[in-house]
């Protein structure tokens, strides 16, 4: 592993943030050699970019798990949420918007409070949250 090398590498790490001289950097960690000295680096992309020696950086932020809830099975989700909005349960889902809808109408006199109409990430209706038309 040169400073220029464009090797893929298998990760040693999760991805982390990775601060090194005032510059920041999404970087794992990868095994390699630099001028004949086999080494453990922190690099970045696809191409094991070489960004600094683990050791020689000045932070690292442990980024959070990708948060596999939302990645649904279908587009639109009704879902059941906790006090603090983290989602506790999913409780049905369409490909169709007014289908969802229809779902979340359906369930809304089940659930005295917690029930969210979702795309993706985009909150759509939320029990107690706002006014259903």
């Amino acid at each position: 592993m040169t400073e220029k090398s464009k090797t893929r590498r298998t990760p040693l790490t999760e991805p982390m943030l990775i601060n090194y001289k005032g510059s920041w950097q999404v970087c794992y960690q990868a095994r390699g050699t630099i001028n004949y000295e086999r080494v453990t680096a922190w690099v970045y992309g696809p191409d094991s970019i070489f960004f600094c020696r683990v050791g020689e950086q000045s932070e690292i932020i442990i980024l959070p798990e990708k948060d596999k809830f939302f990645a649904g099975p279908f587009p639109f989700m009704v879902d059941r949420v906790d006090s603090n909005d983290v989602p506790i349960e999913r409780l049905g889902g369409a490909h169709n918007a007014g289908a969802a809808i229809e779902i979340y109408n359906y369930l809304r006199p089940h659930y005295s409070s917690g029930l969210r109409l979702r795309n993706g990430i985009r909150v759509m209706k939320q029990q107690g949250k706002d006014e259903e038309a």
